[in-house]
């Protein structure tokens, strides 16, 4: 696979830049939202990434509340952050979900979520597993998912319908994928309209790795699309 990524350093700055696009003017060691490839004026720091995946500003258009409630009831049930970087959902899915397991391929994310666990009740901190990934193999075990929620991540990926038949292995039959990313047209934020992918191109690549009720949900979110599928019933442990 060349140069496969879930969400490298390059892109990280470019979901960076698209979360601060909504400032009138970027602060210093911030991406530059000016630049087409959203590189920072300071090299773009870990703690910069951090400010910008937490931010207020993110809360307005983001609207995860919107998000885990198009999940539905997830008592009892495991989801995947996969891309959980900051933590931003896999903390937010804590107090719905039976178990949270948040993806990263990050070293120095796995190092702020766990310091950011250890911070957490213990009836919540023993619902979070905080896994390293690679970005050939979520390094999930078959039929562990419920549910997985991917967010500001898809678009990055390469060899995407691979990954995602792999993927679709490690959940349980009739689970649940949900991706949220951005509209591929002109917006005040997000990243350049060339690293956009339309919607119908996540649902046909979704499609072709084998997933079932494949849809998208163009108006729920003001600057980005919610796509839903099903892993289909009786779906295998080996990956075709």
């Amino acid at each position: 696979m060349a140069k496969p990524a879930i969400f490298a350093g390059m892109f990280r700055l470019l979901l960076c830049a698209a979360i601060f696009m909504m400032y009138p003017a970027c602060q210093p060691d911030k991406p530059d939202p000016a630049s087409p490839s959203g590189t920072a004026s300071g090299g773009g720091n870990f703690e910069g990434l951090v400010d910008a995946y937490e931010s207020k500003e993110r809360d307005g258009w983001q609207k995860p509340d919107v998000i885990l409630q198009a999940l539905g009831d997830l008592t009892g049930k495991t989801v995947v952050d996969l891309g959980a970087g900051s933590g931003y959902f896999s903390f937010r899915l804590l107090p719905r979900a039976g178990r949270v397991i948040a993806l990263e391929i990050d070293t120095r994310f796995i190092d702020y979520l766990e310091k950011k666990a250890r911070r957490l009740p213990d009836s919540l901190r023993s619902r979070l597993d905080i896994r390293l990934a690679t970005p050939a193999d979520p390094h999930l075990h078959a039929g562990e998912a419920d549910v997985v929620l991917v967010v500001n991540t898809y678009i990055y990926m390469q060899d995407r319908v691979a990954y995602f038949r792999q993927l679709r292995t490690r959940m349980k039959p009739g689970g649940r994928l949900m991706v949220v990313d951005f509209h591929k047209k002109p917006l005040r934020l997000g990243p350049p309209l060339e690293v956009k992918l339309a919607a119908h191109t996540v649902t046909g690549e979704l499609i072709a790795a084998g997933y079932e009720e494949v849809t998208a949900d163009h108006h729920t979110l003001p600057f980005q699309y919610l796509i839903t599928a099903r892993c289909p019933a009786g779906s295998g442990v080996s990956v075709q």
